[in-house]
């Protein structure tokens, strides 16, 4: 079940959005509808995809997105903004894409398909095996937040707790690359899908630990990140 959120402060456009989603039948979905961005948080659901509006008056869109990036760095959020400027907003909130006002019912079903296709892609989970000191781990890649090297041996924090592993830094950056790891620092690889936010040369985590960012390194790795931002934003011009 692909499960919808529509959170928007106007009860029409919201009624509007949530109409249009459900016109299409190709997709098996829940669609829930809040008035505001509290009452989106205490609901305490989690869903696949939200529709959020930048413009609401209780707690802005934007504050909302990052309350939700704290608890959930899966979900597909979707800004819904009277603004073609949300460059800031994708970076903080790791936004998947945005749609203008007054919403197009094309451009929001073409939107929605594509999240939804995302969805589906990420069903399909990639396992790897790592030679840990305790034995072959079988970890899924989305599970991984960062890598660190450590008195001689490489740790591999995850959301099940740390692995240590008897290989080179460099060596565990080779293999990877491909999915969407990068390199901050020397002593550290990170997954760029569980970088909350950079403080300077802080890079926070989505599960709270801080890593370092090198100063030499810190130009090509925002690049990088935003790189990285931008695949996974389809483009939000008007056809």
């Amino acid at each position: 079940m692909f499960k919808i959120a529509v959170c928007d402060d106007e009860a029409l456009l919201a009624e509007q959005i949530k109409n249009i989603i459900e016109s299409e039948k190709n997709i098996p979905g829940q669609v829930d509808i809040y008035h505001s961005g509290k009452k989106l948080l205490e609901s305490g659901c989690t869903y696949d995809l939200i529709f959020l509006d930048i413009g609401m008056k209780d707690m802005s869109g934007i504050e909302t997105g990052k309350r939700i990036r704290q608890y959930d760095h899966k979900v597909k959020i979707v800004f819904i903004t009277a603004f073609n400027d949300y460059a800031a907003a994708a970076f903080d909130v790791h936004a998947f894409s945005y749609i203008l006002k007054p919403v197009i019912k094309e451009k929001l079903l073409k939107v929605m398909n594509e999240a939804y296709q995302w969805f589906l892609e990420e069903e399909k989970t990639i396992k790897l095996e790592f030679n840990t000191t305790e034995g072959i781990a079988v970890i899924e890649i989305r599970q991984i937040y960062y890598f660190e090297y450590e008195n001689r041996k490489i740790k591999m924090v995850t959301s099940h707790g740390n692995y240590y592993l008897n290989a080179k830094i460099t060596d565990m950056y080779h293999r990877m690359g491909d999915y969407g790891f990068e390199m901050p620092h020397k002593s550290f690889i990170v997954n760029l899908c569980h970088i909350r936010t950079i403080i300077g040369l802080d890079i926070m985590m989505t599960n709270g630990d801080m890593v370092v960012l090198s100063q030499k390194k810190a130009s090509s790795f925002r690049k990088k990140l935003f790189e990285f931002i931008d695949k996974q934003i389809p483009s939000a011009k008007e056809e």
